[in-house]
């Protein structure tokens, strides 16, 4: 019984010395791992890219990205770049004009986080595939004053309906605003409530207006 009991400590000892060593050997393995990145660090610092001002990258990384329909970037080409490394991840993050164009079809964090991102910048909206929610027009509303287009394509007349206290908003800086009624069930009458909406005092920089199975603004100051 007591040869027992003193095999039992002393299993209970080689684990524990078993269990620091491991411990010891994942902190090494740590600053092995810090000190390698640390190095590459150091080598991609001496490359010639390395020598080009932040402003000349994001430059760069504008005319890689460039949507061919505005002036914008693609945001997935300018993720791509981001995972280069982390200067070019933090120029990328801190240059508010690469995130002009935003996509609302991926999540309302995404928009939340490209909002962010593009500081004051005036913005494009586009749902892409994405049906206006109440809970999207809630977060773009506080940046009514630069959003600079708005485009909604073939959404029924419910998802557009979402979309009238950020259109009855005042923006000030909005130049294109293209709204499209589509689904099975088309009923421009129901659009009525955007006649009244859409006025030239409230987009008095508007240059593009494309309007789909939606009643057309009474506004004649809009068409000027």
């Amino acid at each position: 019984m007591e040869a027992q009991l003193i095999r039992v400590s002393l299993n209970g000892l080689m684990r524990e010395d078993i269990s620091k060593r491991i411990s010891a050997i994942a902190a090494q393995q740590e600053a092995l791992e810090r000190e390698k990145l640390q190095l590459h660090a150091r080598w991609n610092s001496t490359a010639s890219v390395s020598t080009l001002t932040n402003e000349i990258i994001a430059y760069i990384f504008k005319l890689h990205a460039r949507d061919q329909y505005r002036d914008a970037v693609r945001i997935m080409d300018l993720v791509r770049l981001m995972a280069v490394c982390q200067s070019w991840r933090d120029v990328a993050c801190s240059t508010p004009t690469l995130w002009r164009l935003i996509n609302v079809c991926r999540s309302l964090e995404w928009l939340k986080l490209c909002l962010s991102r593009s500081g004051s910048c005036d913005v494009d909206i586009d749902f892409g595939k994405k049906a206006p929610s109440e809970d999207i027009t809630a977060i773009l509303i506080p940046h009514c004053s630069h959003i600079r287009s708005v485009t909604v394509m073939n959404c029924v007349f419910r998802s557009i309906q979402s979309l009238y206290p950020l259109l009855a908003s005042q923006l000030p800086a909005l130049e294109t605003l293209a709204l499209a009624q589509g689904g099975p069930q088309i009923n421009v009458v129901n659009t009525a409530r955007l006649s009244d909406v859409l006025t030239a005092d409230r987009y008095p920089r508007l240059q593009n207006l494309d309007l789909a199975n939606v009643t057309a603004p009474r506004d004649p100051a809009i068409y000027a």
